[in-house]
This record gives C-alpha cells, sequence and structure tokens, in this order.
C-alpha cells in the first residue's frame, strides 16, 4: 500500500500535515485503536504509512520504535489515553503530549519533555517512558522526520486548557 499524504513543510499546509508530525500523531492513534480494538488492523494500516513515507527498511525500524514507545507508555500511563479518530484535524490532550514529548527530545527542549513526561506517567515509571520516547525521536531523526520545536509555554497552555475542558485545535 503506498501512502500518497507525503507534504514536507508547515506552509499553507497546517501543523498537523507535517511529515514528522503526522507520523507520530497517526503511528500513535493507530496502534492505540489497535489495542483497544485487540485487531491488527489498524497497526497495518499504520505499516501503509510509515513504510509509503519512510521505505519499507526506514519504515520498519520507525514501527519499532513506536510500538515499544506505545507499549511502554500504555503500561506506565496515570492517565486513559484518549485519541482522536485517525485523521483528525484536532488533537486532544494525550496527542499533544506525545507530541510535545517527542519535539522535546528532538530539539533538547528538557523542560517541554519534562514537563510531558509528569502529564503523561507517575514518578516511578518516567525513566522508562523517557528511554523509548528517545529511542522513537531519535530514529524518526534519523531519517530527517525533525518536528517543530514545541515550548514549555505551548504545553502548560494546552494542560490549562484541556483542565477546563477546551479542546485543543491545530490547523
Amino acid at each position: 500500500m503506498k501512502f500518497e499524504h507525503q507534504p514536507t513543510n508547515a506552509s499553507g499546509t497546517g501543523y498537523l500535515s507535517r511529515q514528522p508530525e503526522y507520523l507520530v500523531l497517526e503511528g500513535y492513534r493507530h496502534w492505540i485503536a489497535g489495542f483497544e480494538t485487540d485487531s491488527v488492523v489498524p497497526w497495518e494500516q499504520a505499516w501503509g504509512i510509515y513504510s509509503g513515507i519512510l521505505g519499507p527498511n526506514h519504515g520498519r525500524k520507525a514501527m519499532s520504535d513506536l510500538t515499544f514507545f506505545v507499549r511502554t507508555l500504555r503500561n506506565c500511563a496515570h492517565c486513559p489515553l484518549r485519541t482522536f479518530p485517525f485523521g483528525a484535524r484536532r488533537v486532544c490532550r494525550e496527542e499533544c503530549l506525545v507530541l510535545g514529548l517527542i519535539s522535546g527530545i528532538q530539539h533538547k527542549t528538557d523542560c517541554t519533555s519534562k514537563i510531558c513526561l509528569d502529564a503523561l506517567t507517575c514518578p516511578k515509571s518516567k525513566a522508562n517512558l523517557a528511554e523509548a520516547a528517545a529511542a522513537f525521536a531519535a530514529t524518526l531523526a534519523s531519517f530527517k522526520q525533525f518536528m517543530v520545536p514545541v515550548t514549555p509555554c505551548s504545553i502548560l497552555d494546552i494542560l490549562e486548557r484541556s483542565a477546563n475542558g477546551s479542546p485543543v485545535t491545530f490547523h
């Protein structure tokens, strides 16, 4: 299956249409859906996305690290891991935190990464999640899939808005 959605920059296409952000967000959504439905279909769809964008060899490595990251997150999350449907133009709190975490690691924005880790997991599991996220972030970077930097203020704003019940939307 060849995936046709391959924008490379945010100019006029939006943050969620960038390849790196798309890989992280849709990979997370598909992987969580596979766990929730007990079906391999979402995982096969994720493979179609990753191999279509990165090619089979790079896609396999990125999928392996995505799997490790999501499994680790699922095992140590202290909140329900919610997602929007595949391709949605909105992101929920957990999706924002996942995007912020991977971006923070890629750009060595330790404050962003720490805020995301604190919001996603308990202190005793933080090191495991950080390790899994770092492996995934490094793999994406090695394939020149660099996310846009996410500031700590952006993540704090998202956490505040989500606490007040406001949706988080990117265009």
